[in-house]
């Protein structure tokens, strides 16, 4: 891992550096290459894992050669082996960015999947969660218009 986030933490890509350092700017946290390993032993070490509880985890595969045969192989067997365990794109629990084959990002593609990521994780918060924070709202109504504080 040669290219450094702004938060410090190493990566293997240029492209990944851009992504990790959205991600820190919308105030995402993340995990790099963190061990997923599946009940039926089968194990992927993806980009990132964003979580937000043990129960709201997605995960984030940055793909930067897909125009590599070999690089192309290894990521359909690995979408296929997170497909097997129910995470998908289409359900929203696997993310992915990529390159264009020239080798450029697009900042504004990945903003857009941040966007997604945010709403889904206000989309499955707690009913505990959602709680406070509606009485936090109330209350700093009450506050602002000087009844209570």
């Amino acid at each position: 891992m040669i290219h450094t986030t702004l938060k410090g933490k190493r990566v293997r890509s240029k492209s990944e550096v851009i992504v990790a350092d959205a991600l820190s700017r919308n105030g995402i946290d993340y995990e790099y290459e963190k061990l997923l390993t599946f009940p039926d032993g089968e194990k992927v070490f993806p980009d990132f894992t964003l979580t937000k509880s043990d129960r709201e985890i997605i995960y984030w595969e940055h793909l930067g050669m897909l125009g590599d045969y070999g690089y192309r192989r290894d990521w359909e067997r690995k979408k296929q082996i997170y497909a097997d365990h129910g995470i998908t794109i289409k359900n929203g629990l696997l993310v992915t960015s990529q390159d264009e084959l020239s080798g450029a990002i697009s900042s504004p593609e990945i903003q857009l999947s941040i966007d997604k990521i945010k709403k889904y994780f206000n989309k499955v918060e707690s009913p505990k969660t959602q709680n406070l924070r509606v009485f936090y709202t109330v209350f700093t109504v009450i506050c602002v218009r000087k009844v209570l504080c």
